[in-house]
């Protein structure tokens, strides 16, 4: 039986709620983003009361919840039917209201694979460069600036090589199979 390490600190005092919800990627930005709003409402001894940002989903408000428990605060529900803003949470400090011993930003994000993707490096070699008497074996040699002119005989060149028969290597006898029809009468009669 292997020896397993003891669970991180933060378990035994971090909601787990919080806990699952930080380790997922699409919500730990905005439970961050929480646990920053809860504590500068803290640091400023001049306000009493928080009103979060609105929340669209009751996911987010339940964890807007958990968070300002998780620092002592009291939570209140406000329903503004009238404005039409919805749901709103409230904040309000009380006299065991503190900084906890673990912070929400203190609990890591879970490592995915792709974040082991991401470690890996990838080396991308150069290729060798050829040397200056080198040919591409069409007896051209390969200059990094090329003429319309030359590019086009490369490309005619490419296309005879590809288009011609076994027994014949000149580029219009290749193409004879393939006669062009003169109008679309002609096409049409063919199909």
């Amino acid at each position: 039986m292997e020896n397993q390490p003891p669970p991180p600190t933060y378990v035994s005092m971090v909601d787990p709620f919080l806990v699952e919800a930080l380790q997922n990627p699409r919500h730990r930005l905005t439970i961050l983003r929480m646990e920053l709003d809860v504590q500068n409402f803290l640091k400023n001894s001049d306000i009493h009361q928080f009103e979060f940002p609105h929340f669209p989903t009751s996911y987010l408000r339940l964890a807007a919840h958990r968070v300002a428990q998780h620092y002592g605060l009291q939570t209140m529900v406000q329903d503004n039917v009238v404005d039409g803003q919805g749901i709103r949470i409230l904040v309000i400090k009380n006299p065991e209201s503190k900084v906890p011993a673990v912070c929400l930003s203190d609990v890591p994000a879970k490592d995915s694979e792709n974040d082991h993707l991401n470690q890996i490096k990838f080396v991308i070699r150069p290729r060798p460069k050829a040397s200056s008497n080198d040919d591409n074996g069409l007896g051209l040699k390969r200059s990094p600036v090329r003429t319309v002119e030359e590019r086009k005989e490369e490309y005619d060149r490419a296309r005879a090589r590809i288009f011609s028969s076994p027994n014949s290597s000149d580029s219009e006898d290749a193409l004879a199979p393939f006669e062009v029809a003169d109008s679309v009468h002609d096409v049409c009669s063919v199909i």
